[in-house]
């Protein structure tokens, strides 16, 4: 089990350098807003998607989420 993990940080490490060495900044200065803007919106559509499909496993419902938020920022709020 210890061989594949290393195996697997192995792996990791080489694609981070590869990823490295095909990063080029001067691409990126190119089009930054629309690498800000993209990312951030990747972003923000993959926590929207995690937060319906947990919410669609775990069947809660907003009302469920609201009370937990609730509870968790102000209990007394809920009495």
């Amino acid at each position: 089990m210890v061989q594949v993990e290393t195996m697997a940080q192995f792996g990791v490490i080489f694609l981070l350098f590869a990823l490295g060495l095909e990063f080029s900044m001067a691409k990126l200065r190119v089009v930054p807003a629309i690498a800000i803007v993209g990312g951030l919106l990747q972003i923000f559509l993959f926590m929207c998607l995690c937060g319906i499909i947990a919410s669609w496993i775990f069947g809660l419902s907003l009302k469920n989420i609201d009370d937990f938020l609730k509870l968790k920022i102000c209990p007394e709020a809920l009495s």
